[in-house]
């Protein structure tokens, strides 16, 4: 029977979270009737309804059914992982964001050809509301200075768009030069490991991964 408690979404709500801030999103979580989370994007830096919309007149076309426009929508997590017309930022934020709905209380042993229903709870994100719909913000990203500081040390700058994303990983950091020393030793180590890949090189050197 799917039941959820405050505490577990207390449990959860770090992950949660960090998915959000990796991905530049504002949102909160949330609990329905103890049996489902919830997870409210409100705005950030991905373009959740123009992709979104982007999907639904991709199947539109393809069915040969009326496309209608969305300005907030639901989705249940698992129908968001493969879906035509969603770049791959935004279908790796709903395959990370999902996961860390999960966490390490869910199951599903649900069996619906047999009308057996035995999950941990359900999982439910909602991308705006019908009297507010999602912002997508999509103005320039003001670095802190450290976050400046690190960007000008790996050889970011301002209009390197993957560095909008990880950037506020690097505000948690309260650095000096021995941290920054300590940064570019993981710097090269990490160059060595992903081959260059900026990408995977600043994700290793700011998260610890």
């Amino acid at each position: 029977m799917a039941y959820i408690t405050q505490a577990q979404k207390k449990e959860l709500a770090p992950g949660i979270k960090k998915v959000l801030k990796k991905y530049g999103i504002k949102g909160t979580i949330s609990i329905s009737n103890n049996i489902k989370l919830n997870v409210n994007l409100h705005e950030g830096r991905l373009d959740l309804i123009g992709e979104e919309n982007n999907a639904r007149r991709i199947w539109a076309e393809r069915n040969r059914v009326e496309f209608r426009a969305v300005g907030c929508f639901q989705i249940i997590p698992s129908a968001a992982e493969t879906r035509e017309g969603l770049s791959s930022e935004v279908t790796a934020f709903y395959n990370e964001l999902s996961a860390a709905m999960r966490g390490e209380l869910w199951y599903d042993n649900s069996d619906p050809m047999t009308g057996y229903f035995d999950t941990a709870y359900y999982l439910q994100i909602n991308v705006g509301k019908f009297d507010k719909t999602y912002r997508f913000d999509d103005k320039p990203y003001r670095f802190s200075g450290i976050e400046y500081k690190l960007a000008k040390k790996f050889g970011f700058n301002s209009d390197d768009t993957f560095f909008t994303r990880v950037a506020p990983m690097a505000a948690n950091i309260h650095t000096n030069d021995t941290v920054i020393g300590s940064l570019k030793i993981r710097y090269r180590h990490a160059s060595r490991l992903h081959k260059g890949d900026k990408r995977e090189v600043l994700y290793y050197v700011l998260d610890g991964q």
